[in-house]
């Protein structure tokens, strides 16, 4: 979850005429995106614009000097943003607040893509899981990859949202006790250009983890039996960083006879708030997990949920108001897991200062979410049946729903446990 604070520069008129090539006004270094609003054929008309903002959208007045092919001149442009995803996170907020009609993002005097604009997930294309992507903007869900023979079995963000990663498999499944991932595959979307590039063939195993690492890169498990000997496990370690380099490349031998089997690692939550004054706790009390808002003296602590599940995801909204969390069970002990109805997770979204639950969702599926400024998305229920809700958490209200033929999710296509 990106937790960067960023606030709106308040920048003076700084153009006064056309000099040399675009005016960006930048002033260097990485933060190369701005938000583009509007255009006008006059400097005073610009700048009338530019007052009528108001103080929660200040800017500038920027100058195109060639105006062969250009109609309008004089541009209003806002901010200056370290990623395109910061940059259209705030032009989409401003104008849910009514202070803009429409925009677009630019870097260094050129359009760019709007990060923020476009979330990506797995979904089924001619009965493949596969690779799509929704707009924030028009609401319309728009296919992107898909391959023969290849699943899409999982889909990570870095947090910069400038990488998306997916896995693929041509099947996975369990034979006797050991669960199997067949002919695994590593590929990368750049999210600015829309190239898509295969890092790496992992082959064939028995099971594959993903994980963040760090922000923005990206962990992966994969372990597989020894083709000679079948009590041996091999342990891969991969990691990527957002530009798709591999950092580290580790292997490691267990036999099952004489060593325990190789321990996954535990997926990375962000208890902690931004200001790291409030956590989300969790204690097992008798074979209960209470689940508790805490703060920096435990006198204080809030029991927000009382469950059986265990925590599956953990994330604040970026001000530190709202934490948002789920949890699952899926295990064999759960009963109500090949039922019509299966309960096999929670979401939960609470209110840091009210201090109470604002919303939860209970079903089948592991509702995996992420977080797009003030826009939550999730999924739910399992296989055929799986869709992904937006819920936007100001408002307390879902927004819209993604639905495909054969399911749709996060991650990928929520399926039953074997």
């Amino acid at each position: 979850m990106i937790r960067s604070r960023v606030i709106l520069l308040i920048i003076v008129l700084s153009v006064i005429g056309c000099n040399n090539g675009h005016k960006s006004g930048l002033t260097g270094g990485r933060k190369d995106y701005t938000i583009r609003v509007k255009g006008f054929s006059t400097k005073d008309s610009a700048e009338i614009y530019r007052r009528e903002l108001g103080k929660e959208a200040e800017g500038r007045v920027v100058c195109l000097s060639d105006t062969s092919k250009l109609q309008n001149k004089f541009y209003v442009e806002l901010g200056e943003y370290a990623t395109s995803y910061l940059a259209g996170r705030n032009a989409y907020e401003l104008m849910k607040a009514g202070a803009l009609n429409d925009y677009k993002i630019f870097s260094n005097g050129q359009e760019t893509r709007d990060d923020y604009a476009e979330v990506f997930f797995a979904g089924k294309y001619r009965g493949i899981a596969s690779v799509y992507k929704y707009n924030i903007r028009t609401k319309k869900t728009q296919f992107v990859w898909s391959k023969p023979q290849e699943m899409v079995v999982e889909l990570v963000y870095s947090e910069d949202r400038r990488s998306v990663f997916f896995i693929t498999a041509s099947e996975y499944g369990r034979k006797t006790i050991f669960p199997y991932v067949n002919n695994v595959k590593l590929y990368r979307i750049t999210t600015a250009t829309m190239k898509i590039e295969k890092l790496k063939t992992l082959g064939n195993g028995v099971q594959l983890f993903t994980n963040r690492e760090t922000p923005n890169s990206l962990q992966i498990i994969f372990n597989s039996f020894d083709k000679k000997k079948s009590t041996i496990v091999i342990q891969n370690k991969f990691v990527y960083n957002s530009n798709g380099r591999m950092l580290l490349n580790e292997k490691k031998i267990f036999d099952i006879v004489t060593d325990k089997y190789p321990a996954s690692f535990a997926e990375t939550t962000e208890n902690m708030s931004p200001d790291n004054k409030y956590k989300l706790l969790v204690k097992n009390i008798r074979g209960l997990n209470i689940f508790y808002f805490a703060g920096q003296d435990s006198k204080n602590n809030v029991v927000i949920i009382k469950s059986k599940q265990m925590v599956n995801q953990v994330a604040w909204s970026d001000d530190g108001k709202y934490l948002i969390f789920s949890t699952n069970n899926i295990s064999p002990n759960n009963r109500t897991l090949y039922s019509s109805y299966p309960q096999t997770s929670g979401l939960f979204v609470y209110s840091a200062i009210e201090k109470k639950l604002l919303s939860d969702w209970h079903g089948g599926g592991y509702k995996n979410f992420i977080l797009q400024g003030d826009l939550l998305f999730f999924d739910d229920g399992f296989n055929d049946h799986s869709k992904i809700f937006i819920h936007e958490i100001k408002t307390n209200k879902i927004t819209d729903t993604i639905e495909l033929s054969g399911g749709n999710g996060i991650r990928n296509i929520p399926t039953t446990p074997y």
